[in-house]
Protein backbone atom coordinates (compact mmCIF):
# COMPACT_ATOMS: atom_id res chain seq x y z
CA UNK A 1 0.00 0.00 0.00
CA UNK A 2 1.33 3.59 -0.77
CA UNK A 3 0.40 6.68 -0.50
CA UNK A 4 0.28 9.54 -3.27
CA UNK A 5 -1.67 12.58 -3.39
CA UNK A 6 -3.68 12.03 -1.17
CA UNK A 7 -4.96 8.62 -2.79
CA UNK A 8 -4.23 5.44 -1.57
CA UNK A 9 -2.62 2.49 -4.19
CA UNK A 10 -2.85 -1.05 -3.48
CA UNK A 11 -1.43 -3.79 -5.67
CA UNK A 12 -3.71 -6.55 -6.38
CA UNK A 13 -1.48 -10.11 -6.76
CA UNK A 14 -3.09 -11.59 -10.13
CA UNK A 15 -1.36 -14.89 -11.42
CA UNK A 16 -1.48 -15.48 -14.55
CA UNK A 17 0.13 -18.87 -15.35
CA UNK A 18 3.42 -18.72 -13.44
CA UNK A 19 3.27 -14.83 -14.09
CA UNK A 20 1.21 -12.11 -12.16
CA UNK A 21 -0.76 -9.71 -14.33
CA UNK A 22 -0.53 -5.85 -13.45
CA UNK A 23 -3.26 -5.39 -11.89
CA UNK A 24 -4.14 -2.87 -8.44
CA UNK A 25 -6.80 -0.18 -6.93
CA UNK A 26 -7.19 3.13 -6.25
CA UNK A 27 -8.52 4.61 -3.19
CA UNK A 28 -9.62 8.08 -1.91
CA UNK A 29 -12.71 8.98 0.33
CA UNK A 30 -14.73 5.57 0.16
CA UNK A 31 -13.99 5.62 -3.73
CA UNK A 32 -12.55 2.93 -5.54
CA UNK A 33 -11.22 2.53 -9.26
CA UNK A 34 -9.25 -0.52 -10.35
CA UNK A 35 -6.97 -1.10 -12.67
CA UNK A 36 -5.73 -3.93 -14.35
CA UNK A 37 -3.00 -4.03 -17.60
CA UNK A 38 -1.57 -6.61 -19.83
CA UNK A 39 1.76 -6.35 -18.64
CA UNK A 40 2.80 -9.99 -17.18
CA UNK A 41 5.68 -9.70 -14.24
CA UNK A 42 7.79 -12.39 -13.00
CA UNK A 43 7.81 -11.55 -9.34
CA UNK A 44 6.33 -10.15 -6.65
CA UNK A 45 8.11 -7.16 -5.76
CA UNK A 46 8.47 -6.14 -8.98
CA UNK A 47 4.88 -6.40 -9.05
CA UNK A 48 3.94 -4.32 -6.59
CA UNK A 49 6.77 -1.60 -7.73
CA UNK A 50 5.08 -1.68 -11.06
CA UNK A 51 1.92 -1.44 -10.05
CA UNK A 52 2.83 1.78 -7.64
CA UNK A 53 4.17 3.34 -10.62
CA UNK A 54 1.17 2.45 -12.98
CA UNK A 55 -1.28 4.26 -10.37
CA UNK A 56 0.77 7.46 -9.55
CA UNK A 57 0.94 7.95 -13.27
CA UNK A 58 -3.02 7.29 -13.81
CA UNK A 59 -3.32 9.85 -10.52
CA UNK A 60 -1.29 12.37 -12.75
CA UNK A 61 -2.87 11.92 -15.97
CA UNK A 62 -6.48 11.69 -14.40
CA UNK A 63 -6.67 12.49 -10.99
CA UNK A 64 -10.24 12.32 -9.44
CA UNK A 65 -11.48 11.87 -12.76
CA UNK A 66 -11.05 8.11 -12.34
CA UNK A 67 -14.10 7.70 -10.23
CA UNK A 68 -16.56 9.40 -12.80
CA UNK A 69 -15.53 7.38 -15.84
CA UNK A 70 -18.17 5.05 -16.68
CA UNK A 71 -17.32 1.91 -18.69
CA UNK A 72 -17.29 0.30 -20.89
CA UNK A 73 -18.36 3.60 -22.70
CA UNK A 74 -21.88 3.11 -23.72
CA UNK A 75 -23.22 3.32 -27.52
CA UNK A 76 -24.81 6.40 -29.32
Amino acid sequence: EENYKSFTIKAIEMRAGSEYQLAGTIEKDRRTYNFVRADRIGNKDELVSLAFGKGRQIIDEQGEGIFSQSWPAKPN
